[in-house]
């Protein structure tokens, strides 16, 4: 088959290893196989109070952060790879070298992207009529959305949009201080052994 950048991946078995870099691709993974063929999820997926999977934790209990190295990659032994494309270069590479076959799917920024790696990933596990299965079911709950959406008047569809917008704002500052707070801490930590023994002389 060939990937997103155009390389051409041979994929010698259908997979029963699987792993993506990042908690989208694991979700579209999982609409196309059973979790047992996934050999570990990204750890926002598995967050439970944010998760858009709540069951994930206690099908696939391994768990890898959103850039994992390349020792903590060959670990799982998996038997196929899917990557973004913010995933350096150098990295993929370094993943091809273990010998496993490396899928480099689309920035999905567009629905038209989407479907395109839902066919990509169902080509590389070899599940292509799941693949379309899970298309349709997407486009019919778009539908529904739109048919729906027919009926909210315009002036209410802005003031929810800028809900939405405000509400992500509050989430980016809140986001903003748990770091700052988590760095405060850090630094008073650092410094706690010094003063403890400045405090004996």
């Amino acid at each position: 088959m060939t990937d997103a950048e155009g390389t051409v991946v041979e994929i010698p078995h259908k997979p029963r290893r699987i792993l993506t870099i990042s908690a989208g691709t694991d979700e579209m993974m999982l609409g196309l196989v059973e979790p047992e063929r996934m050999a570990a999820v990204n750890d926002s997926l598995a967050d439970e109070k944010h998760t858009n999977v709540p069951w994930v934790r206690e099908k696939i209990p391994t768990v890898i952060t959103r850039s994992p190295s390349v020792e903590q990659v060959a670990a799982l032994s998996p038997d196929l790879i899917i990557v973004t494309p913010w995933l350096s270069r150098e990295n993929a590479d370094a993943m091809r070298e273990l010998g496993v076959p490396v899928v480099v799917c689309r920035a999905a920024a567009t629905m038209e992207d989407i479907h395109a790696n839902i066919r990509l990933f169902a080509a590389a596990v070899d599940e292509k009529e799941r693949g379309e299965r899970l298309i349709a079911k997407m486009e019919e709950k778009l539908a529904e959305i739109e048919e729906k959406m027919k009926d909210v008047p315009e002036e209410k569809e802005a003031q929810e949009h800028r809900a939405y917008l405000h509400h992500a704002q509050l989430r980016r500052r809140r986001l903003y201080l748990r770091r700052a707070f988590a760095a405060i801490r850090r630094r008073s930590t650092q410094r706690l052994p010094q003063a403890t023994a400045w405090g004996r002389r």
